[in-house]
């Protein structure tokens, strides 16, 4: 496996992955609005991706 380098920190990580996925869902609602089937599609597998991505590293919302 290959290795990585990262500069930020862990909190400039997570912000950065909660405002893409506040993004994402952004992009969701939109395309579920405008009823526009492409966008649709391609905004729910990146909401799929996003969620995924968030449940592997196991960052959750703060309640």
């Amino acid at each position: 496996m290959a290795k990585y380098t990262c500069s930020k920190t862990k909190d400039e990580i997570l912000e950065i992955i909660a405002e893409e996925f506040r993004k994402v869902n952004k992009d969701y609602d939109d395309a579920m609005q405008n009823d526009n089937e492409k966008l649709k599609e391609r905004n729910q597998g990146r909401y799929v991706a996003m969620f995924d991505l968030l449940h592997r590293l196991e960052i959750y919302e703060k309640e």
